[in-house]
């Protein structure tokens, strides 16, 4: 499936093209990796690269895990949340507008996503740290183009 709109496209990745992607991002980590896909893919579970290219670049692609769930449906996770820049609001709710499309057209009844990245930087006592890193506006934007937090 390719999507593509304003120089943007929206398509199936290969493993090795993602991992080209992955390893240069700076939310790369283990779990968003061609290594996790094809351990995941051995144990029986349907794996896909999805990417949002802007002029033939990637930049944002993540690793989707689907898995069976009920009446014939299923259900897909990407572990710590695809690879993008959660504060580009148009390119999360681009990636996300067209990850829907195509996880509606494989009867997938829902996705779960969990980016690592913290909300607010807190002390050891829980307060807030002054100056410290503040992504509240990133949980927001999830959440504006349809994310449960």
């Amino acid at each position: 499936m390719t999507k593509k709109s304003d120089g943007y496209e929206f398509r199936e990745l290969e493993l090795s093209e993602f991992d080209r992607f992955a390893v240069t991002h700076p939310l790369n980590n283990f779990v968003q990796s061609m290594a996790v896909a094809s351990a995941q893919q051995a144990r029986g579970l349907k794996t896909v690269a999805l990417g949002l290219l802007f002029d033939s670049t990637v930049v944002a692609a993540g690793i989707f895990i689907i898995r069976p769930w009920r009446f014939g449906l299923s259900w897909c996770e990407s572990p710590k949340g695809y690879l993008a820049d959660y504060t580009d609001a148009h390119t999360v709710d681009l990636f996300t507008s067209h990850l829907r499309q195509y996880l509606a057209s494989h009867r997938v009844a829902y996705l779960k996503i969990s980016p690592y990245i913290a909300d607010q930087e807190r002390d050891a006592t829980g307060k807030p740290v002054t100056g410290g890193a503040d992504n509240r506006s990133i949980t927001k934007g999830l959440q504006s183009a349809g994310y449960i937090h």
